[in-house]
């Protein structure tokens, strides 16, 4: 399973989640994982919970 792949497994298990945790998961650098939650923002898969950056 690729690191956007455990991601995908990680949110669809956790209905909330912070950076931090998809990070720690994940074991991506901060700004893999920022890029990968956009794109699956991008994609409808999730969506703002309205906290943080938008």
């Amino acid at each position: 399973m690729n690191k956007k792949e455990l991601v995908r497994e990680y949110i669809k298990k956790n209905r909330y989640f912070d950076l931090a945790g998809v990070i720690k998961k994940a074991g991506l650098s901060s700004q893999v994982a920022k890029n990968y939650l956009h794109a699956l923002k991008g994609e409808g898969i999730i969506f703002s919970a309205g906290r943080g950056e938008g």
